[in-house]
């Protein structure tokens, strides 16, 4: 009973843990998002990526034009 009583105490801050290593992960995915865009504003005149979606057809559709 003591074993049970130390896991129940235990899972909640391994939950709490990986809440967190989530949390930093996916932070530091959206950095790194987000670097990428500055980065390609930086070399096409300081535009930002436009939105293209793909048409029915397969082809792109530039929304911008």
């Amino acid at each position: 009973s003591i074993i049970a009583l130390l896991i129940g105490i235990l899972l909640p801050a391994l939950g709490a843990a990986r809440r967190t290593a989530r949390q930093m992960q996916n932070s530091t995915q959206v950095r790194g998002i987000h670097t990428g865009i500055v980065l390609f504003a930086q070399g096409n005149n300081t535009y930002y990526p436009g939105l293209t979606t793909i048409g029915a057809d397969g082809t792109a559709e530039d929304d911008a034009a």
